[in-house]
């Protein structure tokens, strides 16, 4: 049960109001304890000048009259008026501790002993206010024709009972006033609070609606900034993760249809086989070769669908080594080579220095045939394909230009996608699966660089790669990042 109520009242409301008025009443409390203080320093001050300036005159009256051997009925008559003033009562005390006089006639003829008398007696003359007892006192020893000869003491008690009741009235008006300032804070907190939190109930139901698969539904992206900033970073993070789906949708349709069609075309190659009688050995080694190259294909996508969930996964790694990119390029044009001859493109390899880097040479060396291949496949006949190869203190650049049937701005912003062709019909003639860019883009990218793409529809296409020339300079990309 305890538990319940405390998990009701942990909420945002509720902790701020609380903050709220413990702040104020201790904010109350320090100025109420302050303004006391001052007023009970100020006074105490006030009274000791009072009364040690009169117990100062007094003293050089009674030494002046002689009144400790004789008594003067005129000054016990001002010591009369003066306690009466006071509402308290003085005393006063001969060196041997003898009650010389005292205004309530009690102790006369008595000894008085009294921590402040036998100081005072001493030569320190002291004031004590006590506020409990709304009393004070001040001894103040008479002094003799020797100023460190103490003749006897002058003790007087006054009352402060006024100042007590005044203390009372600004503790009680205090609190009366930190009352009020703390239902107005309550009253305000509460509006301020359901302004805030307007917009938060009302997505807290849309958050609802979206942990239930529904990505359609919206934050509020008004009211107060901070809100708006969060609701702004939800929505777009929900933007991305319906489009992450919807890609996954269209992955897993390309990755059936991809897969389905070279079946159904083995099928319908072997259904006729087996369907007709041909006495022909030519036709039977014809429809299987097409089923041999079909089978190939198939094999393909399945060996690309496998590397790139590999890579997706996380779970493949580099296996770096210091290669010369020089070598590298040059493995790449010699196995594109045979397909340009043929459709008599001119490849041109520029490449001014020996240029060497961490990588790994198996994947970089896929990655660039991947896109080396477009740049032949899509080309033009009697075209020309360009690599160029150049570096800087910390990165290679591989750049890849073709003279071919260039990308639409459309196309170029899907052209790393998986199974996504420009030109469907033409892809099929040439036997691209529609994973070669996707996984060139995600094995620079797992060496920590970058592609970059710009082409013109009917003018080429021209590939930037970036790649860091050794692990350590992943540090200095994070420099770059931070001063961008």
């Amino acid at each position: 049960m305890i538990k319940n109520f405390l998990k009701r009242i942990y909420n945002l409301h509720v902790i701020i109001s609380l903050a709220m008025l413990i702040l104020v009443y201790f904010a109350c409390k320090m100025t109420t304890t302050g303004l006391t203080n001052v007023y009970r320093k100020g006074f105490e001050e006030k009274r000791q000048l009072q009364v040690s300036g009169y117990a100062s005159r007094m003293s050089n009256q009674l030494t002046v009259t002689d009144y400790l051997n004789s008594a003067n009925r005129t000054i016990e008559n001002e010591f009369d008026i003066v306690a009466e003033i006071y509402h308290g009562r003085i005393i006063v005390i001969s060196s041997s501790l003898n009650v010389l006089y005292d205004t309530y006639s009690r102790a006369e003829g008595k000894t008085a002993i009294n921590p402040a008398m036998i100081k005072a007696m001493q030569g320190e003359n002291n004031i004590d206010f006590d506020w409990k007892t709304e009393y004070g006192s001040y001894a103040y020893g008479i002094t003799g024709a020797s100023s460190n000869s103490r003749l006897g003491v002058i003790y007087i008690v006054f009352s402060i009972e006024d100042e007590a009741n005044t203390l009372r009235r600004i503790a009680r008006n205090s609190n009366i006033f930190t009352l009020l300032i703390m239902i107005i804070v309550i009253l305000i907190s509460n509006i301020l609070l359901s302004m805030l939190i307007r917009s938060s109930r009302k997505n807290k139901k849309n958050l609802e609606k979206i942990s239930s698969g529904n990505y359609d539904a919206k934050l509020d992206e008004n009211g107060i900034w901070e809100f708006r900033s969060t609701a702004y970073a939800v929505n777009e993070m929900l933007e991305k993760v319906k489009a992450t789906e919807e890609s996954q949708r269209e992955f897993v349709s390309d990755v059936s249809h991809e897969l389905k069609t070279p079946m159904a075309s083995m099928k319908v190659l072997a259904e006729s086989l087996l369907s007709q009688e041909y006495d022909d050995p030519a036709i039977y080694r014809e429809f299987l070769s097409d089923i041999n190259e079909t089978i190939d294909r198939e094999n393909r996508i399945i060996q690309d669908l496998l590397l790139l969930v590999k890579m997706d996964k996380k779970a493949d790694t580099l296996n770096t080594s210091l290669c010369s990119m020089n070598e590298i390029l040059e493995v790449v044009i010699k196995r594109v080579k045979p397909l340009a001859e043929e459709k008599k493109i001119t490849v041109i390899f520029e490449s001014y220095r020996e240029i060497k880097a961490e990588v790994d040479d198996s994947k970089l060396i896929m990655a660039l045939t991947n896109i080396v291949e477009n740049g032949v496949k899509y080309n033009v006949d009697n075209g020309e394909l360009r690599i160029g190869l150049n570096s800087d203190s910390g990165y290679v650049y591989i750049t890849i230009e073709d003279s071919g049937i260039g990308i639409s701005d459309e196309a170029q912003k899907h052209i790393f996608d998986r199974f996504y062709r420009v030109d469907k019909a033409r892809a099929r003639q040439t036997g691209g699966t529609g994973l070669g860019l996707a996984i060139a883009n995600d094995v620079v990218k797992l060496h920590g660089g970058e592609i970059k793409v710009f082409s013109r529809e009917g003018m080429g296409t021209s590939f930037t790669i970036r790649l860091p020339i050794s692990s350590s300079t992943e540090s200095v990309k994070i420099i770059e990042e931070v001063v961008k």
